[in-house]
């Protein structure tokens, strides 16, 4: 896995949540790694040219707002 690919971030990220919430356990390192798809998204569509990729944004602070950390979110 690319650790810079957001995309492929977030998918991780909802999957090891889904896990977690099935097992019943901890879901902060999946809140964590959704906060980091969040900043290398920020910093992505800083720097890529425009026929880049651009979905994921919704999924990422859909799921830090279901975290609780929703002030990590970027307008």
């Amino acid at each position: 896995m690319d650790d810079t690919n957001p995309r492929a971030l977030i998918m991780w990220a909802q999957m090891k949540q889904g896990t977690a919430q099935f097992f019943g356990t901890s879901t902060d390192e999946a809140c964590g790694e959704a906060v980091n798809a969040l900043e290398l998204l920020d910093k992505q569509a800083s720097s890529e040219p425009s026929i880049a990729p651009s979905w994921g944004r919704w999924n990422a602070e859909s799921m830090v707002k279901q975290c609780g950390v929703a002030e990590k979110v970027t307008e």
